[in-house]
């Protein structure tokens, strides 16, 4: 284990004169000396909306904490402690469009030929690849019930699209009756059946072994093992059946509580192409926030660490602001409408605020990387972005903070895209992927990365 002086520590060293304490905490030594996962268990989600802002209103003013957000973002201001607003990054893989189509290059940051394909994989399925397990995607009705370049957000590989889930009821038994890797198919509660005997906490029993272990690691060291000990407590609450319903995942286990509202969600008629009719906003919202808390329970159980929600597809779209149908919110990024464009964007501030909230109640907003992504920005481009990116301050990330890369020449050039002076989207991502364990400086083609956005490292 090293400190950030490069102080060797050995595990002896560590290990010397405890307990019974010296066997829970054997396990947290050999992970930190191994370095076999750079960061604490945490999750990711991807918060995708379509059409992109008016950025006038939807961003920050101020620099650092001292920060004020604009309008279309107010429903965020009690969440601006978990909150980084980033304006100006660029995604330089763009397509030969530079526009909508970019939907497919977001995630994967690498260019190709076909204008309607990625060429990944996509950053769910970089961070799932190396947790073992495959992210989920899911698209809240209504929405189209099948793939299309407007929905190819997630890609397994180049040129292979994630398929979506837009049934709750099926994203439900995807995480919480199937089974996943890390749950092995078993319930949390069939796991508390199994060893309620068991109701003595042998934390308590060796807490003066951990406080003596931990008089003797640096103050970033301390952080992890404060995280390993919640996870093992997480872990004796759930076998033991004490303290309530909580799961391998780190927070408030409770799916039955979610699983109790599928039945109330709305009927929704499936989405023709990119049309949907008018009246439909509720259902909209209804089934998202559905998503939202079938995921954010799966985070807190453990069943799910990494997925993204496609509320419309790119350059179609309902608009929730007025109720109408799809695909006019597409149609009103193209008008002289800006105030209903405003309007939009404050309504899917609101989803945003909501998704926070979420993962907040079952204690998962600090372990979750929380990425507000569209495919284009203001003026039908993919340069100088407005990003809100939430939580992971247990994973590492710094917020409550607003960043600005200033942005050089205009963004429908290509060729500035590429301008080394304009901070590249990918960067994000390198950032994301490394608080989620994953190595490198780079990401998607390294030729348009070259490490981590500093500023969002605590």
């Amino acid at each position: 284990m090293k400190s950030k002086s490069h102080h060797v520590y050995s595990r002896r060293t560590l290990l010397r004169g405890l307990g019974a304490g010296a066997v829970l905490l054997s396990p947290f030594v050999r992970h930190r000396m191994s370095h076999a996962q750079a960061a604490p268990a945490g999750n990711v989600l991807i918060f995708f909306t379509p059409n992109g802002h008016i950025k006038d209103e939807f961003d920050a003013s101020g620099s650092g904490a001292t920060f004020t957000l604009k309008k279309s973002l107010a429903p965020l201001e009690s969440f601006k402690q978990d909150l980084t607003v980033i304006r100006g990054l660029t995604l330089k893989t763009v397509t030969e469009i530079n526009s909508h189509d970019d939907i497919v290059r977001h995630l994967t940051c690498v260019e190709g030929p076909d204008k309607a394909k990625g060429y990944g994989p996509s950053l769910d399925h970089v961070i799932g690849t190396h947790l073992g397990q495959r992210p989920l995607f899911v698209n809240p009705e209504p929405n189209r019930s099948s793939g299309h370049w407007r929905n190819a957000l997630s890609w397994r590989a180049a040129g292979e699209q994630e398929p979506f889930l837009t049934d709750p009821t099926a994203v439900f038994s995807n995480l919480f009756v199937n089974g996943t890797p890390t749950m092995g198919g078993a319930m949390p509660d069939q796991a508390a059946e199994r060893a309620k005997a068991r109701n003595k906490s042998i934390l308590d029993f060796v807490n003066s072994d951990i406080q003596t272990f931990r008089g003797r690691i640096n103050s970033e060291d301390k952080a992890h093992l404060d995280l390993y000990l919640d996870s093992l407590r997480d872990v004796e609450k759930r076998v033991t059946g004490t303290g309530g319903p909580v799961g391998g995942g780190g927070g408030l286990c409770m799916p039955d509580a979610v699983k109790t509202r599928l039945a109330t969600l709305p009927a929704t008629p499936e989405q023709n192409d990119d049309q949907s009719p008018a009246g439909m906003a509720e259902n909209l919202r209804q089934n998202g926030e559905m998503m939202v808390d079938l995921i954010a329970s799966a985070f807190a159980c453990g069943t799910q660490r990494v997925a993204s929600i496609l509320w419309q597809g790119a350059s179609e779209g309902l608009d929730p602001a007025n109720n109408k149908g799809s695909p006019n919110h597409h149609s009103i990024s193209h008008s002289s409408d800006i105030d209903s464009w405003k309007k939009i964007d404050t309504w899917y501030a609101e989803r945003f605020a909501y998704t926070l909230q979420s993962l907040k109640k079952v204690n998962m907003l600090d372990k979750t990387i929380v990425v507000w992504i569209t495919e284009i920005a203001q003026g039908h481009e993919c340069g100088d972005f407005v990003h809100v990116v939430a939580g992971g301050q247990a994973l590492g990330m710094k917020t409550q903070q607003h960043v600005l890369y200033p942005f050089k020449g205009n963004p429908g050039d290509k060729a500035v895209l590429k301008d080394p002076a304009n901070k590249s989207l990918a960067n994000l991502w390198v950032t994301v992927k490394n608080a989620m364990g994953v190595p490198g400086d780079t990401f998607g083609d390294p030729m348009w990365s070259d490490g981590p956005l500093m500023e969002l490292k605590a």
